[in-house]
């Protein structure tokens, strides 16, 4: 049944064979690709603007937005936070004295190096 012929259908040779309109040919047919104008192939496409679309870009601070309340801090938490600012800063201090001390330690590292190198010299 598949494959009949077009003879098999009757329909006289002078008439197109009559096409269903949900058939997949009436489909290609009224397809928009297949009747497309020849001289659009021709045509350039149009030059991209330099200019950004600000009307399209989000403003700042639109929309909705709740106004923020700062909470107090409970006692317990306040010395929390004191306590660990404390922490930092004493951690800072030991920084800067471990800095200190390593530069001045490389100092004499470097001055022995120098005294080596000028005593290898004279010899």
């Amino acid at each position: 049944m598949r494959n009949r012929v077009l003879s098999d259908f009757d329909t006289s040779a002078d008439q197109p064979p009559v096409v269903s309109t949900h058939s997949r040919a009436a489909r290609r047919a009224a397809s928009p690709s297949i009747d497309t104008d020849k001289s659009l192939k021709e045509v350039e496409p149009p030059e991209e603007t330099t200019q950004p679309d600000d009307v399209l870009a989000a403003r700042k601070g639109s929309g909705v937005s709740k106004k923020k309340h700062q909470k107090l801090l409970t006692r317990q938490q306040r010395l929390r936070k004191e306590k660990g600012i404390a922490r930092a800063e004493a951690v800072v201090d030991q920084l800067e004295n471990k800095v200190v001390k390593s530069k001045s330690s490389a100092r004499v590292i470097k001055s022995r190096a120098v005294r080596v190198c000028i005593g290898a010299n004279r010899e």
